[in-house]
């Protein structure tokens, strides 16, 4: 084929080689995009509080309140002015993975929470760090509670 023969397919070359550059940078800058991205950091150990409020103690408004320490988390589930639920767990990235432990007969629950769709408020009042001390008296309970209960079912020679 002479210079004349390749000419009406000069442009649809140029095109799909143009567009297959394209299609390199966009997969090349996807791949790239994807590995620079940081995993969510974790909480730092303390005591932190989060509600489906920006601001804390919003009547009809769900908060959690926890306190992080090693690889544990203690805290409560509560509405203002109303009752709240203890729990145990540990967190993982933003991550809560606890166990609830419901209140006076009721079983314990397993809970996942997102931190990440709730809103973190700095100031934590006397009301969350008297519920914090609560449960961790009723977690202690319940730990104490569980390794007897364990201990029931060991057999005994």
């Amino acid at each position: 084929m002479g210079k004349q023969g390749w000419q009406p397919y000069r442009q649809t070359l140029r095109l799909v080689l143009g567009l297959g550059s394209a299609l390199v940078l966009i997969s090349t800058t996807a791949i790239t995009l994807a590995v620079e991205q940081p995993l969510a950091p974790t909480l730092e150990p303390g005591t932190y509080l989060y509600g489906e409020a920006q601001e804390a103690n919003q009547i009809g408004k769900g908060y959690i309140v926890f306190r992080h320490q090693g690889e544990q988390v203690i805290g409560a589930f509560y509405y203002p002015r109303s009752e709240f639920s203890c729990f145990v767990g540990d967190l993982q990235q933003k991550n809560l993975q606890v166990l609830a432990l419901g209140m006076g007969h009721e079983e314990p629950t397993e809970v996942r929470i997102a931190l990440n769709q709730l809103h973190a408020i700095s100031e934590i009042g006397f009301e969350e760090h008297r519920s914090l001390a609560h449960c961790h008296q009723e977690v202690t309970a319940h730990q104490a509670q569980q390794v007897k209960k364990a201990s029931k079912e060991l057999p005994t020679f």
